[in-house]
Parts: C-alpha cells; sequence; structure tokens
C-alpha cells in the first residue's frame, strides 16, 4: 500500500438525480428494516466512476498495488462497507479501484473497529468518531504503518520472497485483513526487489569508482522504476530509504503518489 491522492472532482454519474433516488430507496427500505444487498443499484460501476478511480491510481489496486485491467479482474471497494454503511454507497470519499482478490477473496464487508461500541449506525452521526483499524489509502499514509521484510535467498532455486511487516496494530490488522501476503504477492514483490537491488547496485558501484555518468545512468533507471504506475511501489521506495538513497525519491516529484 501506498498513499493515494484523490481527485476532488466527484464523478457526474455520484451527483446525479439517478443516484439521490437510488439513495432515497435505499433509506426508504432501511425504515423498513428490511434492506440487503440486492437493494443497492450499482452505480458506484458507472463507467465514469471507475475510470476516474482508475485513473486517480494509476491503474492499480489500492491494497496491493498490483496493475489490473479497468474493467477485468477489478472491483469498486466501498471503504466503509455498504451492508454497514448503507449511506456511504454511493460517496465518492469512500470508492476505491480494487483487484478482485483484495476485495472478493479478503476484504469482503470487514471493517475492524478498536472499540465496536463506537461503531456508526446513524447518518447523522460522523464516522469520524469511530476509530477504526484499516488503513485508509488517502486518509493515511501506509509507509508510516508497514514495512518490508525482504533478503537474499538462502536456496538457488527458491524465489526470493518479500514480505510486507507492520510498524503497530493498523499496519498488522490491515496486512491480516487484505491479505497482503497471501498467494504470489511475496513472489511477485521478491522478483521486483532482486530488479531493484541491480540498479541500487550499480549506482552504488558509479561512486566506487568515481564514474558519475554511470551514478546518473543508474538514478535516471531507479526514476523510471518509482513512477506513480509501477507496481509496489511501496516496496520500491523503502529499498531506497534502506540503501540510504531516500533523496532520489524527492528528486522526482511525481512519485509521491500511488
Amino acid at each position: 500500500m501506498i498513499r493515494i491522492r484523490r481527485s476532488p472532482d466527484v464523478p457526474t454519474t455520484l451527483a446525479s438525480t439517478k443516484v439521490d433516488s437510488a439513495r432515497r430507496e435505499i433509506e426508504s427500505i432501511v425504515a423498513s428494516g428490511n434492506l440487503c444487498s440486492t437493494d443497492f443499484q450499482s452505480h458506484w460501476n458507472a463507467p465514469d466512476v471507475r475510470k476516474a478511480l482508475y485513473e486517480m491510481q494509476h491503474h492499480k489496486c489500492c491494497y496491493c498495488e498490483r496493475t489490473r485491467d479497468e474493467k477485468r479482474e477489478s472491483d469498486i471497494d466501498h471503504f466503509r462497507p455498504k451492508a454497514l454503511y448503507w449511506w456511504l454507497a454511493y460517496v465518492w470519499n469512500n470508492l476505491f479501484f480494487t483487484c478482485r482478490a483484495c476485495n472478493q477473496e479478503h476484504k469482503k464487508d470487514k471493517f475492524p473497529l478498536r472499540d465496536e461500541a463506537t461503531r456508526v449506525t446513524d447518518p447523522r452521526i460522523d464516522p469520524s468518531r469511530e476509530s477504526y483499524l484499516l488503513l485508509h489509502p488517502c486518509e493515511d499514509d501506509p509507509e508510516e504503518f508497514l514495512r518490508w521484510e525482504w533478503g537474499a535467498c538462502l536456496e538457488p532455486r527458491s524465489p526470493q520472497l518479500v514480505l510486507l511487516d507492520h510498524r503497530e496494530e493498523r499496519g498488522r490488522v490491515t496486512v491480516v485483513t487484505l491479505g497482503l501476503n497471501d498467494g504470489e504477492l511475496p513472489i511477485e514483490r521478491g522478483r521486483i526487489a532482486v530488479r531493484f537491488e541491480a540498479l541500487i547496485t550499480k549506482y552504488r558501484a558509479g561512486e566506487y569508482l568515481g564514474n558519475e555518468t554511470l551514478k546518473a545512468t543508474a538514478v535516471h533507471e531507479i526514476l523510471r522504476e518509482i513512477a506513480p504506475s509501477q507496481e509496489f511501489l511501496g516496496l520500491r521506495r523503502a529499498m531506497l530509504r534502506n540503501a540510504g538513497l531516500g533523496w532520489i525519491i524527492e528528486t522526482g516529484s511525481d512519485s509521491t503518489a500511488s
């Protein structure tokens, strides 16, 4: 995960009369006490909403940072699940582009709190009173809560694995809830780490040899590898900081958001 800059421009569909009508209909069903998931009209999945999120997130899942096609193997996630917070079903700030695995296999309708007694169930109450545990891709800086574990493989034929670790409880809950060390993710990140480590070594070689051209070339290649569209950008940035090359991140001003 890495922090995302949300566009302030609300997609047309979410500000439309049809969404107002759908919201009123849901409110009426809630009053009757019979709300179910099929009662929601999926206006959050309208082409303009999906495209806006897709572009805002540089074509990547907001949780695992994998690149996904705009319409295949992807979902639109409600950060606060609509099953629990029905009045936020069509709210722009509650929507994110995700891969299907993160949304359907892991997050689902989960939204853990430090204290369940603080959970907001009334739309008239500000949900910010809740002390939620999942890291918010826009409101939190995940790099302050998460850390990466990587290293050389002991077995030559084994792939390098890169695991996502945590600095405190919210980081731990996020990793576990979203399955951020499950499946092929550690291996996919390992491939990136091996390639990225080679670029760092290239820069170090330029330093050792006093070769400014080699150093400049390495920096240019590293900047290309930490562009916002790159997968696992959080890992790449952590590797640079660990190598004492965090200044390169600042050099590429466009590489500060997912």
